[in-house]
């Protein structure tokens, strides 16, 4: 069942739910080349109040995760479907400028 929702922020509130999301986004083919700096996307609770993304509830998940950390894999994944194409265009962009 695919769920579109604006999503606080806030709710990424331990290590374990960061790390799933971070887990998620690099496995759907995610970068993590900008992790060091202030405003990383992988980490979008270091920048922003909200993101919003669509994503599949019955996506497979790792084993071991809990309920929570499960929604955080997915949202992470989603959220590279989401966002990813403009993060590529402007590590493209940030790199050509500095060539």
């Amino acid at each position: 069942m695919k769920v579109t929702a604006k999503l606080s922020t806030k709710l990424f509130n331990s290590d374990a739910i960061r790390d799933a999301f971070v887990n998620g986004w690099v496995d759907a083919g995610g970068t993590t080349s900008d992790s060091k700096s202030d405003a990383p996307w992988c980490r979008p609770w270091r920048w922003a109040d909200a993101i919003r993304v669509e994503w599949d509830v019955d996506e497979p998940t790792p084993a071991g995760f809990t309920v929570e950390e499960a929604a955080a894999y997915q949202l992470g994944a989603a959220y590279w479907a989401a966002v990813g194409a403009e993060v590529l265009a402007l590590i493209e962009e940030e790199q050509a400028y500095c060539a």
